[in-house]
C-alpha cells in the first residue's frame, strides 16, 4: 500500500488516534511555530486534529493542506466543511508534486507522513519541502520513532504484523535525511504515549533563522 492510500485508509479513525495518542505534539507545534499571519502548509492524513488547530491559529495568514490524491482531497473537503474551516486552502496534486512557488512558505508541518514512506520517498518529499520553504523557514514533523524499550518494541511488532490496522506505519529516523537536504539545527524530542514511540522534530531551511518560542 502506498503512503497516499494509507493516509486515505486511516482517515476515518485518525482524529481519535491523535486526540488520544499524539495531541501533545500538535500543541507543541502551535507553541513552537510562528503563526497568525504566516504562509503555512500541512501534509498529514486529512482528518488530523492538528489541521484544525493550525488553521485556526493562523487565522490571518494562509494555510494550505496538500492532498496527494482525489480521495484525500474529498475527505479533506468533507472534514473542512464539518468543522467550518473556510480559511483552509486545499491543494490537490500527484505525489510528490507541491504546486506552490519556490520559497513562498514560512512553515511546513509534516505529521504522520514519513512513517508511511520508504527512504526514497522521504528524500523526494523533503526535497520538495525545502524548495517551497523560504530561507530560514520552519519545518515540523511528527512520526513513529525507532523503539527504545519493551513496550515500544511491542508496538512496532503489532504494527508490523497487523497491517490492516497500521496500514504500513513503521518506525523511521528522518534526521539524516534533513541533514542531507541542508536543513539547519534539527532538533528531536522523544515522546511516548502508552509506550508508543513518538518523535517530534523541528528544523529550519537554510537562511536567516526564525524566532522559536520554546527554549
Amino acid at each position: 500500500m502506498s503512503f497516499v492510500d494509507a493516509h486515505a485508509a486511516v482517515s476515518r479513525r485518525f482524529d481519535r488516534w491523535i486526540r488520544v495518542m499524539e495531541i501533545r505534539t500538535r500543541l507543541l507545534e502551535l507553541q513552537d511555530a510562528t503563526l497568525g499571519e504566516a504562509k503555512a502548509m500541512i501534509i498529514s492524513p486529512p482528518t488530523d486534529t492538528g489541521i484544525r488547530m493550525i488553521a485556526r491559529a493562523n487565522e490571518r495568514g494562509t494555510t494550505y493542506l496538500l492532498c496527494w490524491s482525489t480521495r484525500i482531497f474529498e475527505e479533506a473537503s468533507r472534514d473542512a466543511r464539518l468543522h467550518r474551516l473556510s480559511q483552509l486552502r486545499l491543494l490537490c496534486a500527484n505525489q510528490p508534486a507541491i504546486p506552490l512557488e519556490d520559497g513562498m512558505l514560512d512553515v511546513v508541518f509534516a505529521n504522520c507522513l514519513f512513517d508511511f514512506c520508504e527512504a526514497a520517498q522521504i528524500e523526494e518529499i523533503l526535497r520538495g519541502i525545502r524548495r517551497v520553504l523560504r530561507p530560514g523557514g520552519s519545518f515540523f514533523a511528527v512520526y513513529m520513532g525507532e523503539p527504545a524499550g519493551a513496550l515500544a518494541r511491542l508496538w512496532c511488532g503489532l504494527f508490523k504484523h497487523l497491517q490492516s490496522i497500521s496500514r504500513g506505519c513503521h518506525p523511521v529516523d528522518i534526521l539524516p535525511f534533513l541533514r542531507i537536504h541542508g536543513f539547519k539545527d534539527p532538533e528531536e524530542l522523544c515522546l511516548s504515549r502508552f509506550g508508543f514511540p513518538i518523535r517530534y522534530v523541528r528544523a529550519n531551511a537554510p537562511g536567516p533563522r526564525y524566532h522559536r518560542s520554546r527554549k
